[in-house]
């Protein structure tokens, strides 16, 4: 069952399991703080990836992943992985969104 709690004074939002995404890139996570104040959505245990299936070839697994729609994404203890395979860590990872992407 999933949860999802609304402070109505400070309009944040919070949730167990979410996915969302816009091409090229999508996110799914197990749990996700939308702040409206500042514009952000911060994501736990999430992963991000430009494929829109369930069980995709290329993934970036995060411990912690920020977002600020249509500006760029910030992904911290990331590790990409090929299939089920691991290949590369970073401690923080970022892409810029421009243009039309929006997330």
């Amino acid at each position: 069952m999933n949860a999802c709690t609304t402070t109505f004074f400070t309009r944040q939002i919070n949730t167990e399991q979410f996915r969302t995404g816009r091409a090229p890139f999508y996110a799914t996570g197990g749990g996700l703080t939308a702040n409206p104040t500042n514009n952000t959505y911060t994501a736990t245990n999430a992963f991000v990836t430009t494929d829109n299936v369930e069980k995709p070839g290329f993934r970036v697994r995060a411990r912690r992943l920020t977002i600020v729609p249509g500006k760029y994404f910030v992904a911290r203890d990331a590790v990409l992985y090929f299939g089920k395979a691991p290949v590369f860590y970073s401690l923080i990872t970022a892409a810029i969104l421009t243009g039309t992407e929006q997330f």
